[in-house]
């Protein structure tokens, strides 16, 4: 994406793919009892591709749905100096972006179109409320 090319689906899987091993990784062999990941599953396949990449039955998964009007996304990457991220590879993302189905219970809505303290606060929230603990950059 820093190329400004737009990622293709199987290169999306194999990332996710990663992206699962080093959790999995993090959580048993190296003994931490929960991970936090951060990444954009913006279609239903790759939530999907996240919650049965698992092979230790132990790791579960939350997704959250951070929920922004494509103008508010545009603006705030149009803010950020040097951003590699262009208006039109915003709406690109937010074109495939898939909303969570009813059978998603494991998407919860967040409101990130509120400031970046009361996003965060949210966030904290509920991880709070799933018992995880996240290590909280305000950056």
């Amino acid at each position: 994406m820093r190329a400004a090319i737009a990622v293709t689906e199987e290169y999306r899987m194999a990332w996710l793919d990663r992206v699962l091993w080093r959790t999995a990784e993090a959580v048993t062999e190296l003994g931490y009892g929960k991970a936090v990941v951060s990444c954009s599953a913006l279609t239903i396949a790759s939530r999907r591709c996240i919650r049965d990449g698992h092979t230790n039955a132990s790791v579960g998964e939350v997704f959250l749905d951070l929920q922004t009007d494509r103008e508010v996304l545009a603006q705030r990457v149009l803010q950020k100096e040097g951003h590699y991220m262009s208006e039109a590879m915003v709406h690109g993302q937010v074109a495939l972006y898939q909303g969570a189905s009813a059978e998603e219970v494991d998407a919860m809505p967040v409101n990130s179109e509120a400031n970046k303290a009361a996003v965060v606060d949210e966030i904290s929230s509920i991880l709070a409320i799933l018992e995880i603990q996240a290590l909280r950059l305000d950056t």
